[in-house]
């Protein structure tokens, strides 16, 4: 075997004790930094953990009740809308409702209107869309409808009273008639 000729010699001069110990400050320091990092990254996991298991499943579960609670209010809706539409339209027809006037009053009132004259009739009662009431009448002379206007100052709750026509046909001797009026309650 042959012995190889190593010579070893070193350009680069011996480090002091001084840069030795300075060397191994920085490289403990360095340590240590690295250390601090990796400590505050795994606190900085744990908190992103911990919001994700304890605060995010909660906001999770509030969303959720109120999406449910939401829901039910909707669903309400047509109930309400359907007892707004009642409570509006059972308001607009109380004043209607309060001036319904029974069909025997209307009777009684007619009969008053045609007491004192001889041989009327009444051949017809109406209603108007706008309330009033309309009688026909056949009567033997025109000048019963003098006596029809003075019975209707002795009624009560009669207002209004308007006579719409009085006509005679051809041929006969009796009087047709349409009176107009308003009852009040």
């Amino acid at each position: 075997m042959k012995k190889e000729r190593l010579f070893k010699f070193n350009l680069i001069p011996p480090k002091s004790n001084e840069e030795i110990e300075t060397e191994e400050e920085r490289d403990s320091s360095l340590v240590s930094a690295l250390v601090l990092i990796l400590f505050t990254v795994i606190i900085y996991a744990l908190f992103v953990i911990g919001k994700v298991i304890l605060i995010d499943t909660r906001i999770i579960t509030f969303e959720n009740s109120i999406q449910s609670i939401n829901q039910n209010i909707s669903n309400y809706q047509s109930v309400k809308a359907l007892n707004g539409e009642i409570f509006t339209k059972s308001n607009a027809l109380a004043p209607i409702i309060e001036q319904d006037i029974k069909l025997n009053r209307l009777i009684e009132v007619s009969n008053k209107l045609k007491e004192n004259i001889p041989n009327a009739v009444i051949s017809s009662y109406a209603r108007e869309v706008d309330g009033t009431f309309v009688i026909s009448l056949v009567m033997s002379s025109y000048e019963d409808i003098y006596t029809l206007i003075d019975n209707s100052k002795t009624i009560e709750n009669l207002e209004d009273l308007f006579v719409r026509q009085l006509n005679r046909s051809i041929g006969s001797s009796r009087y047709q008639t349409q009176v107009e009026f308003i009852l009040t309650n």
